[in-house]
């Protein structure tokens, strides 16, 4: 726990952090004022080689006497394993999001920070749902919990984190429609 001399007083934290660097603060549902941060692109680029894309199973094609073989896109396996793919570095980036990509500004009301709060913890069991062992699984079941509590402040965050990254929205809209297409 921090005594009295090494607490940081909320003013001159929010002043420092305006100093450094302008980035507008955003205010989450949960109350929380976040600073968002540029997402560190080595780790991204690691995070996505973790991932590779599945490969569709070949069909066998058989026409006017020849016969050749083509990727099947709509293999149901094969569009499975996409899926879920998605869902395993949607997962990854919220994670690194979490854990490198905001700064706590200001705490929900009546929310302690994550280093006081045991309550959470026995919420999670309460429900049911498994406690991280380590600290750092910990802290992010924490930030989801109290902090980045809802999917429209993990979008505003992402966001906010790729504009820092210099990455354009059509951009990103670009690489969907080539991924959906």
């Amino acid at each position: 726990m921090l005594n009295e001399k090494d607490q940081i007083d909320p003013i001159e934290k929010l002043a420092k952090i305006i100093e450094e660097e302008p980035m507008e603060l955003m205010t989450l549902s949960s109350g929380a004022v976040i600073k968002p941060k540029r997402l560190p692109e080595l780790m991204l680029n690691r995070l996505w080689a973790q991932f590779p894309s599945p490969l569709p199973p070949e069909v066998e094609i058989k026409k006017g006497g020849k016969t050749w073989t083509e990727p099947n896109y709509d293999d149901p396996a094969y569009k499975r394993a996409v899926s879920r793919r998605a869902v395993d570095i949607g997962e990854s980036t919220l994670k690194l999001m979490l854990l490198k990509a905001i700064e706590i500004v200001t705490l929900p009301p009546g929310v302690k920070p994550f280093e006081e709060d045991q309550e959470w913890k026995e919420d999670y069991e309460a429900l049911g749902a498994e406690v991280p062992v380590s600290l750092t699984a910990q802290r992010l079941e924490w930030l989801r919990y109290r902090i980045l509590v809802n999917n429209t402040d993990f979008e505003r965050v992402q966001d906010a984190c790729l504009k820092l990254a210099g990455v354009k929205q059509e951009d990103v809209d670009a690489a969907l429609d080539r991924f959906q297409s």
